[in-house]
């Protein structure tokens, strides 16, 4: 058992999130 090996740490949820929002923006901006 690796407790300490997560997924997702909170600091890359938030980088994704980041991200995806920055890729729909400029998909809203090509618009």
């Amino acid at each position: 058992m690796q407790a300490n090996h997560p997924y997702i740490n909170k600091d890359d949820c938030y980088f994704l999130l980041k991200l995806i929002f920055t890729l729909f923006n400029d998909l809203y901006l090509i618009k």
